[in-house]
């Protein structure tokens, strides 16, 4: 769980160490699919895209805290649950 506020420097490092991690985890995963089946796996590349776009979006928003010198809020949890 990610929950307070930080100084935009400590945000965009707390957020891209996180977003780093999931696309190296795709990364990987797509790498070991190619690897396995001669084929990528489709799920990890979409989500490459979307992490990577998200990125963009929230490196642009500490962006604007930087520059108005605000602070960045961020509340983060993690939910998990046992399925069929």
């Amino acid at each position: 769980m990610i929950d307070g506020v930080f100084a935009a420097s400590e945000a965009r490092e707390v957020l891209s160490e996180l977003l780093n991690f999931k696309i190296n985890f795709h990364h990987m995963k797509n790498f070991s699919s190619e690897e396995r089946f001669q084929k990528p796996d489709q799920h990890s590349n979409e989500r490459l895209q979307d992490l990577k776009n998200t990125r963009a979006q929230l490196m642009a928003l500490i962006e604007q805290a930087e520059e108005k010198n605000l602070k960045v809020k961020i509340d983060s949890k993690i939910f998990v649950e046992l399925i069929d």
